[in-house]
């Protein structure tokens, strides 16, 4: 019973990697939920390669047995190979496929086992088809949404996100101007200034390609939390948005306001 689960939800996993709309769906479905948001793809891809790992042993440990496939413990000829075995034999072809690091040349770690035969020749193309190739590329578009995913920064840095009334701030969201296709929308939230009036949304900017901009705005005093979205031209919303980054505002005199001469305000 618990091998068809584990192959149904591995399944479930991989089509979610196999295509570069579903990857990026799948990963941009928790972009909005800041850090633990960000470590849900990863974790999913922890998942699918413990899975996919388990998966491919057992099977090949029931084909063993049936007499199928053969496989060897090199240098051991009275050993008879386990599931630890199989597990590491996949482990290594896992990692001896990863492009240009050369993992298990560096590490000097041999192949666990040696095979003959053209059926477990074919099962460890499936594994590298079925699972390795599209982890793979999973990395790669996860790396790709992250850089695109907007990270709001208050310039010059300082540890308390701090100004005064009537002067202007470097706000900056991204390295570089966003993938062809993207804008971002920044949105600040300000003290209306109006007796019982409450906070206001301001619209800064919309359908940007800057990367960062100077806010002149900061009057009255207050709390002002800025926010930025990243969303393709043609949709109104997007889960690439950045938590908000909240820049306390008082007037000339007021105390706990950063000094400027204080080494950390040094962008």
């Amino acid at each position: 019973m618990v091998l068809p689960v584990s192959v149904i939800a591995l399944g479930f996993l991989l089509y979610q990697f196999f295509s570069e709309r579903r990857r990026r769906a799948f990963f941009l479905s928790y972009a909005g939920a800041a850090v633990w948001g960000w470590m849900m793809p990863v974790a999913a891809g922890l998942i699918a390669f413990l899975l996919s790992t388990s998966v491919f042993a057992v099977v090949t440990m029931v084909l063993r047995d049936a007499g199928l496939v053969q496989l060897s413990v090199p240098d051991c000829a009275s050993c008879q190979p386990d599931v630890g075995d199989m597990l590491a034999f996949y482990i290594w072809h896992f990692l001896d496929a990863i492009p240009l690091l050369n993992v298990t040349e560096t590490l000097r770690w041999d192949v666990p086992l040696t095979y003959s035969g053209a059926l477990m020749g074919w099962l460890v193309l499936a594994f590298k088809a079925a699972v390795i190739i599209p982890l793979i590329q999973a990395v790669r578009t996860y790396l790709q949404v992250r850089k695109e995913a907007p990270r709001i920064h208050f310039r010059p840095w300082a540890w308390r996100r701090a100004a005064w009334v009537g002067e202007a701030v470097r706000i900056r969201w991204a390295k570089a101007p966003p993938p062809d296709g993207y804008v971002y929308d920044v949105r600040v939230t300000r003290p209306s200034g109006a007796i019982g009036r409450g906070d206001m949304e301001d619209p800064w900017l919309s359908d940007t390609t800057q990367p960062s901009a100077t806010y002149t705005k900061l009057r009255p005093k207050g709390t002002y939390a800025f926010s930025v979205m990243c969303r393709e031209r043609e949709l109104a919303e997007s889960t690439l948005t950045s938590k908000d980054l909240k820049v306390v505002v008082r007037e000339v005199g007021d105390a706990a306001v950063t000094d400027r001469r204080d080494a950390s305000t040094k962008g």
